[in-house]
């Protein structure tokens, strides 16, 4: 962040980070959640809500996206033994439960 606050295009700054955490958020190569958040807290700081909606945005979506894919993988690997009951209590007439 040093660094940071000495740069004049910050523009272009911002799209390079954007490229290189959309990349890092997609193929799960980020040192850390916390880590990501942070820097991304740490430019709110600097340059204000606008500047870094974006990037909130995009790691935002990226974490509730897995955070999904999770809960759906669960329920499917969990939940198979009681719809396949389901479905044959259905078949023969009976109430499901």
């Amino acid at each position: 962040m040093v660094i940071f606050k000495y740069l004049e295009e910050k523009d272009v700054f911002q799209t390079f980070y954007s490229t290189k955490l959309s990349k890092r958020l997609i193929h799960g190569v980020s040192a850390s959640d916390e880590a990501e958040a942070s820097m991304i807290s740490k430019l709110k700081e600097a340059c204000g809500f606008e500047y870094t909606n974006k990037l909130q945005r995009m790691f935002t979506g990226i974490f509730l996206h897995f955070t999904r894919e999770v809960i759906v993988h669960r329920y499917y690997r969990h939940e198979p033994q009681q719809r396949f009951d389901r479905f044959i209590q259905g078949a023969h007439g009976a109430e499901p439960q």
